[in-house]
């Protein structure tokens, strides 16, 4: 018995240093995956690029922000009500896309009877409701904006409410990190 016990010991000494004391040996060893720090989305580049041909607005956008960055367009005008000194605006378009959608070039229509019949049919809603209004004055200029939303980015690399968007595009709020291009277009009705 004690020679088995004894023969049983060495053999599981022998067979330790065999597979675990060779330290010469460079066999990779699997471990779990190392959770990486946090990197910033850099963006020092946010650049709109608009023409007008037409009734069309052609739009694209030069940003050095990943493709699948969430963003969101829209081309509005202004127009005031008789009686009050507020700015409303009317869209001609609104839409959720991607950075890598809107590098090639976009053609909307701004034609002046779309953006009239959105407008009349507004007026003729808040007629229903008791709170018709006529316009007193419609603005000569179009609108338009890209934003990357602050809590729609589906890139997880941007971080709650864009935390770790950073560069000289970046504007920095107590509510989140956003990058936004505006321009104003004058293209009278």
């Amino acid at each position: 018995m004690k020679k088995r016990v004894l023969l049983f010991t060495l053999f599981t000494l022998f067979a330790a240093c065999v597979t675990g004391c060779d330290r010469d040996r460079t066999e990779p060893v699997t471990t779990a995956e190392p959770v990486k720090s946090a990197e910033s989305v850099i963006c020092d580049t946010f650049e709109l690029s608009t023409n007008i041909r037409g009734s069309l607005l052609e739009l694209s956008l030069e940003t050095d922000l990943p493709d699948d960055t969430v963003i969101s367009i829209t081309v509005d005008r202004s127009y005031w009500e008789q009686g009050n000194t507020e700015e409303y605006s009317r869209r001609y378009f609104d839409r959720e896309s991607t950075v890598g959608e809107w590098r090639s070039t976009h053609e909307i229509d701004i034609g002046p009877a779309g953006w009239k019949r959105n407008l009349k049919e507004f007026q003729e809603k808040r007629a229903k409701a008791a709170h018709g209004f006529e316009v007193a004055r419609i603005s000569d200029n179009i609108e338009v904006s890209i934003i990357a939303p602050i809590n729609m980015q589906t890139n997880a690399a941007f971080g709650d409410r864009n935390k770790n968007l950073k560069g000289k595009a970046v504007t920095i709020k107590s509510y989140g990190n956003l990058v936004r291009g505006d321009t104003q277009l004058v293209y009278p009705l």
